[in-house]
């Protein structure tokens, strides 16, 4: 029979697949409004991507904006104190700027879990972040960090926050040459510095990695907590699709502990981002703990476009053709699992992986990439 997945394209393939492994792992779709009132985003927006809103009135009044977050929306209208775990995972439309001052609606899935969370919890987040990629392509990668080690790190700087600001912008960008400038001009110990070059160099996978963070001062618990990780994630067989990037970073207001990104071989933009957000709970007036990520389904457009496909097969036939001939070459492409667009002519233009002539009741392929 043929698979319903061949009529989808590749980011619906996508988000079906995702939210089957999620409703796998006991995470319960959730839906949110397109909209929220204004003054969520309006308090929040140094949390936002960006912070600018598309806005409108009700017709009570209020000042609403079309979604530009999914997080928010979910820690607003999450239960909060009971015990145990939510586990939550939600397919959604974001509506964020994009080029040419211009709004864009960008499909996400992904999923949230809070409560009160633990190394398992942690983990089964990040196996499936991992998982979430291996949906897209096998070939990929996820970078992940701990903000709390970066700021135990940062501490030993003694840097006033402008320059703490400053450093964390360089690591974004992943400029050595910028964060050597704001570092020496900064007046802090050399010592600090040091260490702090050392760790956005820091890159590779856990048994690589794990070792040379023993020489960092005052970071033991967290090198503790990150063995423990690797040895979990090793067992649900991830870990070797995990790297330890400490040039990695996150708004240290927001997040509190992993961070990470994931990317696909073929896509130059990270296609998964997200981490561990207690500060950004607290920040809401909410008592637990939260992780999540959310998967830009939009990327994958970037993702083979040259190679998709509108048909299998074109089965082109002359108007003298009888029309039972036409239907019989139709089954027999179908049969072997084609989908088929017969018609007269050329037509339109197509991608197509055959096209075949159909001539007196006898098939002739006249051009194939098969």
């Amino acid at each position: 029979m043929e698979s319903l997945e061949s009529a989808l394209r590749p980011e619906e393939r996508t988000s079906l697949r995702l939210r089957s492994l999620y409703g796998r792992h006991g995470y319960r779709q959730y839906k949110v409004s397109k909209f929220e009132e204004y003054d969520l985003y309006a308090h929040n927006k140094r949390f936002l991507v960006s912070d600018s809103v598309l806005t409108f009135t009700d017709t009570d009044g209020r000042l609403m904006a079309l979604k530009p977050d999914v997080t928010l929306s979910i820690i607003k209208n999450a239960k909060d104190g009971e015990p145990g775990l939510q586990k939550l995972c939600y397919h959604e439309t974001v509506y964020r700027p994009g080029g040419s001052g211009t709004f864009r609606e960008i499909p996400q899935d992904g999923l949230e879990c809070l409560g009160d969370l633990d190394l398992y919890t942690v983990c089964e987040v990040l196996m499936l972040a991992v998982r979430s990629l291996e949906a897209i392509s096998d070939r990929c990668v996820l970078n992940l960090t701990h903000l709390g080690l970066l700021e135990t790190v940062l501490d030993g700087l003694t840097a006033d926050d402008a320059t703490r600001a400053a450093i964390l912008r360089c690591m974004a960008h992943k400029s050595r040459h910028e964060l050597e400038t704001v570092c020496a001009g900064g007046g802090m110990a050399d010592e600090g510095i040091r260490r702090l070059l050392e760790l956005t160099e820091l890159h590779g996978q856990f048994d690589a990695v794990l070792p040379q963070l023993q020489a960092f001062p005052g970071v033991e618990a967290y090198v503790t907590e990150l063995e423990a990780m690797a040895e979990l994630l090793t067992d649900w067989g991830v870990a070797d699709r995990i790297v330890l990037d400490f040039s990695l970073t996150g708004d240290l207001d927001y997040y509190s502990g992993v961070v990470f990104q994931g990317y696909v071989d073929g896509v130059p933009a990270r296609v998964l981002s997200g981490g561990r957000y207690d500060k950004l709970m607290e920040r809401l007036g909410k008592h637990s703990g939260a992780i999540g990520f959310a998967v830009y389904l939009d990327q994958l457009e970037r993702l083979g476009n040259a190679t998709v496909r509108d048909v299998d097969a074109l089965l082109l036939y002359d108007e003298d053709e009888d029309p039972k001939q036409v239907l019989q070459a139709v089954k027999l492409l179908r049969a072997n699992g084609k989908t088929v667009r017969a018609q007269r002519g050329r037509g339109d233009a197509l991608a197509c992986g055959q096209v075949l002539q159909l001539k007196n009741g006898r098939l002739e392929i006249l051009a194939t990439d098969d």
